[in-house]
């Protein structure tokens, strides 16, 4: 529920900016196959406490998600964007991921056009009581179309399915570790573009 309602919030915020015409911004909506964690758009805090046999021994346990993302429309052909996510949960997984974004749309517009994407993300991972730090690295190139299916609350909405192949290098903070190289070749079908 309270999901839900910061995702109004957000969105009645939003209407400020939104307008006809040349749309300037977008927000991406996709990653909802994590039982509700989304990669994209989510605000999300929760504690809960674990009573043990003895009360000396009751820990709180508490979760925080936070994953948000932009692109701002540079001339209609050319989109630039960042992301951040940050995701700590009660087994002591801190993980944190800044990236950057690019996007080329072939008609010159934002809206019903296909689009090429390049992402670079650099995502540090840290578990509780522990110095080490891993380093995952990724590379994205993405192919999509974005179908416009309306305007809600001022703002248009998009259904944007695409094709991403993702090249991913792990480096472990210890030094017997090798680098763990990973590619990817993923069919994003629930994804949505807001543009305002």
């Amino acid at each position: 529920m309270k999901k839900l309602l910061v995702g109004l919030l957000a969105l009645t915020s939003l209407t400020a900016f939104s307008h006809d015409g040349e749309h300037k911004h977008m927000v991406r909506f996709y990653g909802f196959d994590e039982a509700g964690f989304s990669k994209s758009f989510d605000i999300s805090f929760g504690s809960e406490k674990q009573d043990q046999d003895a009360p000396a021994s009751d820990t709180d346990a508490s979760t925080a998600n936070i994953a948000i993302n932009y692109a701002y429309n540079l001339n209609g052909t050319w989109q630039v964007g960042g992301t951040f996510r940050n995701h700590n949960d009660a087994s002591g997984l801190d993980d944190r991921t800044i990236g950057l974004s690019a996007y080329y749309n072939l008609a010159k517009k934002v809206q019903d056009t296909c689009y090429v994407g390049l992402h670079y993300d650099i995502m540090t991972e840290e578990v509780a009581n522990s110095s080490d730090v891993d380093t995952t690295t990724t590379i994205g190139l993405e192919y999509g179309h974005r179908f416009t299916m309306g305007t809600v609350m001022g703002m248009h909405v998009s259904y944007s399915p695409s094709l991403t192949y993702s090249m991913a290098t792990k480096s472990f903070e210890t030094t017997d570790a090798d680098d763990k190289k990973t590619t990817d070749l993923a069919w994003n079908w629930i994804k949505f573009d807001v543009l305002f």
